[in-house]
């Protein structure tokens, strides 16, 4: 592990949390929205500006992230971590105790296994290596960063008389991933599958507990990926309508980002939510898009939810709306 940016000492509000895989897209926004909200941020992920690249290949790097919590007023610590390494995980989270003293927050946003993606293959033509590759990626990561830092949230939680929360970051709803999802590879259906399997299972061994496991998905996230993707960037991309109007219903990252934050921010706050037959399923009917990093406006609404979350300059259509199921009863 290589602290590469200590973004300023201090915890503002006393809060901490850790964003595992903030060096682009959905974590990179929820790490910078936690830590403008008040949030003492760890983040973490491979891509660096001195030891390069992860196998994604993409130019994004963690003192990135760094930089812009720091120009968002946060405070908090960017890290080199490989997350498929459980002595360099337990590392950070030994850290934060010694350091902070606490963990609060747990965002599992770790995945990049969609270079290996074959949409159009069954398993058995599927590239055997690039399958197991993915499973790697997308779930031993989750399960290794789980079984480092709850111990931590558990005492956490019972020590300040507060509620916890572990944040899985998936792709698909649990209706949507109910069947076998068509067209996108077998061990991309069987990753996402697995990180739902992930906060059921963790819904039951926490029951008791004051730390609560849920599941967010975003709906077309509108990564930095997939804005090279159509050509265009944040400022320009209504360009892209053009020849894709489809794409007007696509989200910032920061859109799910105030989202999370509400969500821990309520809990924080003691706020309970009534479960709806083992779930509390919180969705937004409306989309919406924010600049990134909040340099636009906040949702109206947002404060209350679940409510309408109207963001800037969005589009209202039937896309798959930011979703979020939460599989414990005690938030």
């Amino acid at each position: 592990m290589t602290d590469t940016r200590a973004v300023s000492p201090g915890t503002p509000e006393g809060t901490v949390a850790l964003v595992a895989g903030a060096t682009r897209g959905a974590g990179r926004a929820i790490a910078v929205e936690l830590a403008r909200a008040g949030f003492h941020v760890y983040a973490t992920g491979r891509s660096s500006r001195t030891t390069g690249p992860s196998e994604i290949g993409r130019p994004e790097t963690i003192e990135e992230t760094g930089d812009l919590i720091a120009a968002a007023g946060g405070t908090g610590a960017a890290l080199v971590v490989d997350h498929e390494d459980p002595a360099s995980v337990a590392e950070v989270v030994a850290s934060i105790e010694r350091e902070e003293g606490r963990l609060d927050l747990l965002v599992n946003d770790i995945f990049g296994g969609d270079r290996y993606m074959e949409w159009d293959k069954p398993l058995w033509e599927h590239d055997w290596a690039g399958g197991l590759r993915m499973l790697e990626m997308g779930v031993h990561t989750h399960l290794i960063t789980c079984r480092a830092a709850i111990p931590l949230m558990l005492r956490t939680a019972e020590a300040q008389g507060s509620q916890g929360l572990v944040v899985e970051m998936t792709d698909g709803t649990s209706e949507a991933n109910a069947d076998f999802r068509r067209n996108v590879g077998f061990y991309y259906d069987l990753v996402k599958a697995n990180v739902e399997r992930i906060v059921k299972g963790l819904t039951v061994e926490m029951e008791d507990s004051p730390v609560t496991a849920v599941g967010v998905t975003p709906g077309w996230l509108c990564s930095e990926k997939m804005l090279e993707n159509f050509g265009v960037t944040e400022a320009n991309w209504r360009d892209a309508l053009k020849e894709r109007p489809g794409f007007g219903i696509s989200e910032s990252p920061t859109y799910v980002a105030y989202l999370c934050r509400q969500r821990r921010c309520g809990a924080r706050q003691g706020r309970r939510r009534r479960p709806m037959g083992g779930h509390d399923h919180q969705r937004s009917p409306a989309r919406g898009r924010v600049r990134h990093h909040g340099h636009g406006r906040e949702p109206a609404g947002l404060l209350g939810l679940p409510s309408r979350l109207r963001v800037g300059e969005g589009r209202r259509s039937g896309h798959r709306p930011v979703s979020l199921t939460r599989e414990s009863p005690t938030s």
